[in-house]
């Protein structure tokens, strides 16, 4: 019979000594305890109850935070709504431009039609004309209607006056309207024979249509003009978009307003922009203006007619009161809401932290003291009851401890330990089993190599080895950062930090690196262009669009053949053009060829990872760009980048 000796070290400063005895086959199992009296438990300095205080400061800096975080939130959500909202209210007030144009050219066409109409100009009869325009006017609720001879003097002119009252004249000079003007000359806008534009008559300002009027034969006998007020224009436009309508020149002076204060520090003044500049632009530009004692946010956009000619600029404002800003009130309160629920979840903690924590101590109590009979009581329902059960599971099992036991311990160990080891050797197969196996071999044999004979071979041999060892490494950290690249341009973290670079030079060094990186096998012709060198570009990123493209062309060729680098350099973008004598490249691959991972199906036996080409056009996306390939199969492959310019306001 065997006898084993535990010093068991619960407490190191104050140890029991248990003597366990057991047989082969029947274990005999005796205690034997011996308390060291003269020790005494450790002094308590930091109570447990002490340390809830951080967890209290914590629960309240978090629930601040969260209030502040909160409120910033839905201030940002709806200053984006709001802004938003101002940007539709300004198209859409641009675009009822457009269907202002078109009630015109109605009444316009609703005029020339009717009956008698062409024979009431030709004869001049402005009472004809009256009774032939007045229930057109009426019904059409037009403003201002003239009909014009074409020796541009008015034959009548119906003004509204009031909602239902209309003033008529005649006789007036209407050459020096350019509208006029046009008509009499009879040239045809883009669109057919109108023309739009805006119209200053004694009565004020008015945006017109302008048509001419046919006889039979197709001779020109008249010119009638619609129009309606500016001001009538900003109430409706008003009307339909629910903002603030102000209308402006196109030197930017306001011409009228909804606004209840229209002043001249009104002006647009610098924010006018070319159309092309509003139609490329994201959002147009806002303004902060002031009408009484309420602030409002403007929102400009071109005024224009069909023929796309500016007439001037709209503006569409809202008040800012309707932004929400959450007030101290409502910050405080979800202060208070939220430390309330941290500190319900702290304490919720705490108290379960203490049913769990106090069956061990008095575990550890007994332990110490050497009562490894000690039995918890079992008081409720819930886990610390089944914990105290199991704690006294535990201590009877520490009274019947056998060799089998220690036996099952160890197999348990041998079991996981052998566990780890699948796991370790599953992972680093599926790692091995991609693009690492290459290198690593490459690696291992030229160490194992080494080792064996590196004492024995010439230096140069050795070295070779050594820049075997170095080229597979470098292999693998190429592709490792290949990876990581296309990792942080799909979660959109890839940094575009362009600056201003000397292209031509940047072609000589790339081309004269690669063709000394080929070791002479490929000589690379570098063709230049164009009178502009200097562009805006990521130097990182072109370096790896090109040199892709430049190895590709080596690798793919035949050895002494010819890959040419050519560069043209214009005003407003930059072309750079790879192209090889190699294998080229099958039809049925083409489509696919940008594609992560995908190599041709030709390309079996040369060694390659298929992420290059991605990478390359990841690039010149990053570069608002696009490339474009031509290959025929034994023939070559030429591929060809064009980076649109300026690229300095990417910067």
């Amino acid at each position: 019979m065997d006898c084993v000796t535990v010093r068991t070290s619960l407490l190191r400063r104050f140890p029991a000594r248990i003597n366990l005895r057991f047989g082969t086959h029947s274990p005999n199992i005796t205690t034997e305890i011996k308390p060291d009296s003269a020790a005494a438990l450790p002094t308590t300095r930091s109570p447990v109850r002490l340390k809830r205080l951080p967890h209290i400061i914590l629960a309240f800096t978090l629930a601040l935070v969260s209030a502040l975080i909160v409120s910033q939130v839905i201030l940002d959500a709806t200053e984006a709504r709001f802004a938003t909202q101002l940007s539709e209210a300004s198209q859409l007030a641009a675009g009822c431009m457009g269907i202002e144009e078109r009630s015109r050219l109605e009444t316009l066409r609703s005029l020339a039609n009717t009956d008698g109409m062409v024979s009431a100009i030709q004869k001049r009869d402005s009472v004809w004309l009256r009774r032939l325009v007045l229930p057109v006017a009426v019904d059409a609720g037009e403003e201002a209607i003239d009909i014009v001879s074409m020796s541009g003097i008015s034959l009548l002119s119906v003004y509204r006056v009031s909602l239902s009252d209309y003033q008529f004249s005649s006789g007036e000079n209407l050459t020096a309207i350019p509208l006029v003007q046009k008509m009499r000359e009879g040239g045809l806008d883009s669109f057919g024979s109108k023309y739009a534009g805006l119209i200053e008559r004694s009565s004020g300002l008015y945006f017109t249509v302008a048509e001419p009027v046919f006889d039979v034969e197709g001779i020109q006998v008249g010119i009638i003009l619609v129009g309606r007020s500016i001001k009538t224009l900003a109430e409706e436009f008003g009307q339909e978009t629910t903002a603030q309508i102000s209308l402006y020149d196109t030197h930017g002076r306001p011409l009228t307003s909804t606004l209840l204060e229209l002043g001249s520090q009104q002006a647009i003044g610098p924010m006018m922009r070319s159309r092309s500049d509003y139609a490329n632009a994201d959002r147009n530009p806002t303004r902060l203006l002031e009408s009484g004692s309420i602030a409002y946010r403007e929102t400009i956009d071109v005024w224009q007619s069909h023929q796309a000619e500016s007439l001037g600029y709209v503006g569409a404002a809202l008040p800012e009161s309707l932004l929400v800003n959450p007030s101290d009130p409502v910050k405080a309160a979800l202060v208070i809401a939220l430390t309330a629920g941290l500190f319900l979840v702290v304490s919720s903690v705490l108290v379960l932290s203490n049913r769990i924590t106090t069956p061990l101590i008095q575990v550890v109590k007994a332990s110490f003291l050497g009562n490894l009979r000690v039995s918890l009581p079992r008081r409720g329902s819930d886990e610390s009851t089944v914990q105290g059960y199991g704690l006294n599971q535990m201590m009877a099992g520490l009274r019947e401890a056998t060799e089998q036991r220690i036996r099952e311990v160890e197999l348990v160990n041998t079991l996981e330990q052998e566990r780890e080891l699948r796991q370790m050797k599953s992972r680093f197969v599926s790692v091995v089993s991609h693009e690492f196996r290459t290198p690593l071999a490459t690696i291992l044999s030229s160490s194992e190599y080494i080792q064996a004979y590196g004492h024995a071979i010439p230096a140069e041999k050795r070295d070779k080895h050594f820049q075997r060892i170095q080229n597979a490494v470098k292999n693998m950290t190429g592709l490792l950062e290949e990876l990581l690249m296309i990792g942080r341009s799909e979660s959109g973290r890839l940094e575009f930090t362009p600056s201003e670079v000397d292209l031509h030079q940047f072609c000589r060094e790339l081309a004269e690196e690669v063709e000394s990186n080929s070791r002479g096998t490929h000589h690379i012709r570098l063709r230049v262009r164009g009178d502009r060198a200097r562009y805006w570009v990521d130097t990182k990123l072109m370096r790896l669009a090109v040199s892709n493209l430049l190895y590709n062309a080596v690798k793919y060729s035949p050895q002494g053949g010819e890959v040419t680098l050519g560069f043209i350099g214009d005003p407003d973008q930059f072309t750079i053009i790879v192209e090889d004598s190699g294998i080229g490249i099958p039809e049925s691959d083409q489509p696919h060829l940008f594609e992560t991972f995908y190599r041709a199906s030709n390309t079996k036996g040369i060694p390659g990872t298929g992420l290059g080409l991605y990478i390359t056009r990841m690039a010149v996306d990053l570069h608002d760009g696009s490339i474009h390939f031509q290959s025929q199969i034994g023939v070559g492959s030429t591929f060809t980048l064009t980076i649109p310019c300026p690229g300095s306001e990417r910067k």
